[in-house]
């Protein structure tokens, strides 16, 4: 019923449903048994139907004493794929607010997002199978981990561009750039957006630490940008985007991000993208500003 309609979930939300199902979910931490398991997985997948488009459903999971920390311990221990699917999918729900995003990276989020992603990297680079099987897993882990990176503040920053952090994030978003599928394509792309416009932007040797940490991904997302489907080529242009918008004009690595969006290819998708009607058509715009800018550096 959740996911029929906003009017089904209001209804849904206004009869009380959103606190029991949590307490459903939360009950499955440490072990729990076949049957309470089963119910958490309906529970969770319920629960992250709520709160699509209610604030006020969100509101009330806030209320809930040891929210963060049993979401946070479900991610981190239970081997049931289908409740971590869940419960990524409630996780990405809760990070849209930059107050509960930073709240969940406090108290410990991100280091079992890494461990879940890091074995969804070495499942899906053992062949199609492996790939197929963490699909459902990765759309939802990616993105709770991109609204982290948008939403978050200084401490947010530290983890995610560095070891391991960092290291873990590259392989997995090389693994879904270079990928079949649309969908991870997309959210990878969108990950590094994210991560290039995150707030701490001066690395420990000048230049941007975006830039420095995505820079392995580069040709990656220059091929997205070039020959994606639109959704995928959107996020990639956002990514160019954040890359390109250092505070100095003479940033080594915007100029080398525009010397790349200069080659053929790339910039016929950028001319492309600047026609009247093209979804691309403002952020193609300011990219094409931005190497501008670049070039009069060089």
């Amino acid at each position: 019923m959740a996911g029929e309609s906003a009017a089904a979930r209001s209804r849904l939300q206004a009869n009380g449903a959103v606190k029991p199902l949590l307490h459903r979910l939360l009950a499955a931490q440490d072990h729990p048994d076949p049957h309470t398991l089963s119910i958490a997985c309906t529970a969770a997948w319920a629960l992250s139907n709520l709160l699509q488009d209610q604030s006020q459903a969100i509101k009330e999971v806030f209320a809930v004493a040891g929210w963060a920390e049993g979401l946070i311990h479900l991610l981190a221990t239970s081997s049931s794929l289908e409740l971590l699917v869940e419960t990524a999918w409630v996780l990405c729900h809760a990070t849209h607010s930059k107050r509960d995003a930073n709240r969940l990276v406090h108290l410990g989020l991100i280091p079992p997002a890494m461990q879940q992603i890091r074995a969804c990297t070495v499942q899906a680079c053992s062949g199609e199978e492996g790939m197929l099987a963490v699909l459902g897993l990765l759309t939802p882990l990616l993105r709770t981990v991109a609204n982290v990176a948008a939403m978050g503040g200084h401490d947010t920053c530290s983890q995610l561009l560095s070891p391991p952090a960092c290291d873990c994030i590259i392989a997995m978003a090389e693994v879904c750039l270079a990928g079949e599928d649309a969908g991870l394509k997309a959210e990878a792309a969108r990950l590094c957006a994210s991560i290039a416009a995150m707030p701490c932007r001066k690395g420990e040797a000048g230049g941007h630490k975006g830039q420095q940490a995505l820079q392995p991904l580069l040709p990656a997302l220059l091929t997205v940008f070039v020959n994606a489907e639109l959704h995928a080529q959107r996020e990639a242009a956002y990514a160019f985007a954040n890359l390109l918008a250092a505070k100095e004009p003479e940033d080594i690595g915007a100029v080398g991000i525009a010397q790349m969006l200069v080659q053929e290819e790339a910039l016929a998708a950028l001319q492309m993208g600047l026609r009247d009607g093209a979804p691309i058509q403002g952020v193609a715009s300011h990219i094409l500003q931005c190497i501008t800018v670049s070039d009069n550096a060089m």
